[in-house]
């Protein structure tokens, strides 16, 4: 019997390459507009490359936006990205702010304290 993914398993992450994947992958599957911003003078603590990724659900030109933004101070970055890539795969949420006239804006962090290295 196959078992399905638990919704921690599902949008949480234990790393930083595995968080953006998530929320990259969640973000495509929602058709959001995604740009990201490579941060080139850093790598993360296993070599790996850091950005900065935006993505944008709705109109750009839209009269009232959601802003949602993760990782900000660092230490919740991980929880940030579940909670970012759970409100992708939130229809009757997304729904909703489209009925309401509302774009979201995700912002996903580019590291946590563990994943940029000096």
């Amino acid at each position: 019997m196959p078992t399905q993914r638990s919704a921690a398993t599902r949008h949480f992450s234990g790393t930083y390459v595995e968080a953006r994947a998530k929320f990259l992958e969640a973000a495509a599957q929602r058709g959001a507009t995604v740009e990201s911003f490579v941060l080139e003078a850093h790598r993360g603590a296993l070599g790996e490359e850091l950005a900065t990724d935006v993505a944008l659900i709705g109109p750009i030109d839209a009269k009232k936006l959601l802003l949602v933004t993760s990782g900000t101070h660092g230490p919740e970055g991980f929880s940030g990205s579940g909670a970012q890539v759970a409100t992708l795969n939130d229809a009757d949420l997304l729904s909703r702010l489209e009925q309401a006239g509302v774009a979201l804006l995700l912002v996903h962090p580019s590291s946590t304290p563990t994943a940029l290295s000096a």
